[in-house]
């Protein structure tokens, strides 16, 4: 398999393997544009595609004893569905480029301590934890959630002025929703809201 890979990568023009590659690169990329918040949990070894799959979740739940990487570079690879992006983001481009050009696997702990993780829980506690801080977002508006997780998306990706205007207008979006006129609601009722993505 990796003789194949070589080949094709020796004998295939330099345009096919650019479009192989942003297909390979976008294997992830379905999960930031999901209409809610992502969590991955993470148990045992989560090591270059791995890592790579939890990166692109908003939340990562790590088990105690979990060991994460990006390992491409030991291979004399580099990581390539979307790590060179989100991990810089996530945890700084010092600490990202440490990872990343040293192959380095980190701990659970470590991950973090510098913010790669969100919580780290006992092995056996990591689906349950999951679970919790998935019912504790679809306990959340789900037009506000969107919202504030496509401002963050266009944050990263355009200038502070457009994306300012980017989070005026899903704010605009939610002032206009039964959602909020809800959210205003309970509150004046002393109850909890019942929110329907409106």
């Amino acid at each position: 398999m990796i003789g194949e890979a070589t080949k094709t990568a020796t004998t295939v023009p330099d345009h096919e393997l650019i479009e192989t590659g942003l297909r390979w690169a976008g294997t992830f990329a379905w999960i930031p544009n999901l209409h809610c918040p992502s969590v991955a949990a993470v148990r045992g070894h989560a090591y270059g595609a791995g890592l790579q799959l939890a990166l692109a979740c908003d939340f990562r739940i790590l088990a105690r004893d979990a060991k994460v990487g990006l390992v491409e570079t030991r291979f004399g690879l580099l990581p390539d569905m979307g790590a060179t992006i989100r991990l810089p983001r996530i945890i700084g481009e010092s600490r990202a480029r440490e990872m990343m050009l040293l192959g380095e696997i980190i701990d659970a702990d470590e991950a973090y301590r510098i913010g790669l993780a969100n919580r780290v829980v006992d092995t056996a506690e990591v689906g349950r934890a999951a679970a919790q801080l998935a019912a504790a977002i679809a306990d959340k508006p789900p037009l506000a959630l969107r919202g504030a997780r496509r401002a963050l998306e266009a944050a990263w990706h355009t200038d502070p002025e457009t994306s300012l205007r980017f989070a005026i207008k899903e704010q605009i979006e939610c002032l206009r929703s039964s959602d909020f006129q809800e959210g205003l609601a309970a509150i004046t009722e002393g109850r909890q809201p019942e929110w329907h993505g409106r």
